[in-house]
């Protein structure tokens, strides 16, 4: 869709322009569209495995709010996959 939208003569401007300046910069059905594919791509992102094999730890605010909560980011990951 975000292709169809691309190709509509009102939108020549964004046709050469990268999803993150359309999404920064575009309005209405264009920018909605181009957020979407935004939106995706990075959760799918985040999904995707280590591709260095390391571990995937929290760091900062959330590390402290874990560590307090639960007593390690081993312990968190152990209880949230239980649930």
């Amino acid at each position: 869709r975000l292709n169809e939208l691309l190709g509509l003569p009102e939108h020549a401007a964004w046709q050469d322009k990268t999803l993150q300046e359309i999404v920064e910069g575009a309005e209405g059905a264009l920018f909605n569209q181009a957020a979407q594919v935004w939106n995706h791509t990075f959760y799918w992102h985040c999904l995707r495995p280590n591709p260095h094999s390391q571990k995937n730890v929290p760091y900062g605010t959330i590390q402290v709010m874990i560590d307090r909560d639960f007593g390690s980011f081993d312990a968190f990951r152990a209880e949230f996959s239980a649930a």
